[in-house]
């Protein structure tokens, strides 16, 4: 009789705890306790090419979004954030689709033969995190201290571009941007004193001014079009030429 009273209290004790920590969390998310950052991936690309032809290529841009078994279901849950999802997507391919409509190698055309797709994909919240090591300790050591101390995760956000002529794909190229959440109460006067002032930080995804965080995949882009532009139209980049250095180049050949 004295176990099972043990292990009654026991369990009452732990509920009161799991009650504690959702109490918590439910009055951190309304009292803004949560931060986001974006930083965009690291690439290298050639700046330096130049295709042999300076003509732009009439292309025309598409948007399409992929959704995922997972986000087809969230709207069904209570904790819905299908609607911010499809937000954030449209922002990031509104942004996409003008780096590559201001492409100096391209002009838009609806009838052109060549396609640029912009493929992003809607997600359930959470389904993109790479849990690392530190993000787990964070989240244990905060979830211990009833969010005093702050804990993060980390996913990874994709953008993909492909390139169609004629119905058949030429080239695709996949660029990414990290986003980190932090949760803590530490987050309310951080967001006041150093988020409000940051264009990277948002309290939440949708608050990020991505034309800045993401500025650094517009080159990029660019030069990634260029490349496979330049080789459809039989025409390889030249790196680092003019056009007027490539025909001497071609010129002391024959000779």
């Amino acid at each position: 009789m004295v176990r099972i009273r043990k292990s009654k209290c026991i369990h009452k004790q732990f509920r009161r705890v799991i009650l504690l920590i959702l109490m918590v969390c439910t009055l951190a998310v309304q009292a803004s306790c949560f931060t986001t950052h974006a930083i965009a991936g690291n690439y290298e690309y050639d700046s330096a090419v130049t295709c042999s032809s300076t003509d732009p290529v009439p292309v025309s841009i598409s948007i399409d979004y992929l959704k995922t078994p997972r986000y087809k279901e969230s709207h069904r849950d209570f904790l819905d954030s299908s609607s911010s999802e499809r937000k954030l997507k449209s922002t990031i391919a509104k942004l996409v689709r003008s780096y590559i409509a201001s492409s100096p190698d391209l002009v838009i055309s609806e009838k052109a033969e060549t396609e640029i797709r912009i493929t992003m994909q809607l997600i359930d919240s959470g389904e993109n995190n790479y849990p690392s090591t530190r993000s787990r300790i964070t989240i244990l050591m905060s979830c211990l201290t009833l969010l005093v101390l702050p804990g993060y995760t980390e996913a990874e956000e994709q953008i993909q571009i492909s390139v169609y002529h004629q119905d058949r794909q030429i080239d695709k190229n996949r660029y990414v941007f990290y986003l980190t959440d932090y949760m803590s109460w530490l987050m309310i006067p951080f967001n006041i004193l150093y988020t409000a002032h940051q264009p990277d930080w948002g309290v939440t995804p949708n608050d990020i001014d991505y034309e800045y965080a993401l500025k650094d995949l517009e080159p990029a882009i660019h030069a990634d079009l260029r490349k496979t532009l330049c080789h459809e139209s039989g025409k390889p980049p030249a790196p680092g030429l003019s056009p007027e250095e490539e025909v001497q180049k071609k010129g002391s050949r024959s000779k």
